[in-house]
């Protein structure tokens, strides 16, 4: 029995069975590979991995990446500025705060925006 990588239309493993090519012909061999799901075979024969997903953290991890004066100066501009309100009561209520969610981009776009956090800083905040 072989490792089987089965792809969609554009070359993307969409699923891996155990099996033969005579069962599963349109599909490759890729026992003893890293192959999986997500990775893409190019018509050059060529690999990629999938794009790397952004990390989802807790409301305690993401508040971490922010130094100790840039939550206190936010907390602080809640009352001032509705937007950084917002923002602010909505990391509250979220469960858990992925780094890629638009709104979560925006809000922090913002944050530099007011000045309340520089670009750079936002940059490495957000990284992942």
């Amino acid at each position: 029995m072989a490792k089987i990588a089965l792809f969609d239309s554009q070359g993307r493993v969409i699923n891996t069975v155990m099996g033969s090519l005579d069962q599963f012909p349109d599909g490759e061999d890729i026992t003893g590979k890293p192959y999986g799901v997500g990775w893409v075979k190019g018509s050059d024969g060529s690999w990629t991995p999938p794009a790397q997903r952004a990390p989802t953290l807790s409301r305690v991890e993401f508040l971490k990446r922010f130094t100790r004066d840039e939550r206190i100066n936010i907390r602080k501009e809640t009352n001032t500025d509705d937007v950084v309100g917002d923002f602010k009561e909505m990391l509250n209520l979220a469960v858990s705060v992925n780094l890629a969610d638009p709104d979560v981009v925006e809000g922090m776009d913002y944050l530099v925006q007011v000045g309340l956090l520089t670009q750079d800083r936002r940059d490495k905040i957000l990284s992942y």
